[in-house]
């Protein structure tokens, strides 16, 4: 991640946005970040639930977006918004498919966030352990686990 923010930092600096890049701890870095003074962070994410909604809490009007980055609907696109109105209660998949497909796109052009990569979760354990699921959520059931041979 250092090798990727010095990567963004010198690019911001082309088109003269200056950024002081300031490592810190989860803990401590998230202090500013849920209380919304920070205004800028690098980090993972990774998904809070396992469907497409997850993606409207980084919209206007969504929890991550209003409280965090003060991206409300009041300071939206009212098009976008409209999306969002409908991504809420659509139930066909072709259709969710289609809107969240258009939000992305807005997403990607006039958006508080700028998603950079995703990365991989990599896990390992003994050949003695049983029980092992990978979920993208959870990561780790340990209820699941059991020691065999």
């Amino acid at each position: 991640m250092n090798t990727n923010a010095q990567k963004i930092q010198a690019d911001l600096a082309e088109v003269g946005i200056k950024v002081n890049l300031n490592p810190e701890e989860i803990q401590v870095m998230l202090e500013g970040y849920r209380s919304g003074t920070q205004g800028f962070s690098y980090m993972f994410w990774g998904p809070d639930f396992i469907d497409m909604a997850d993606f409207l809490a980084f919209l206007p009007g969504g929890k991550v977006a209003s409280e965090r980055a003060n991206w409300t609907p009041e300071n939206a696109d009212p098009a976008m918004l409209t999306l969002i109105d409908q991504a809420k209660v659509e139930v066909d998949q072709a259709k969710r498919i289609e809107i969240y497909g258009q939000l992305q796109k807005m997403a990607q052009q006039d958006s508080a966030f700028a998603p950079f990569n995703q990365g991989d979760v990599l896990a390992a354990w003994r050949s003695g352990i049983q029980g092992y699921i990978w979920h993208p959520v959870w990561i780790l059931d340990v209820a699941l686990l059991s020691e065999g041979g």
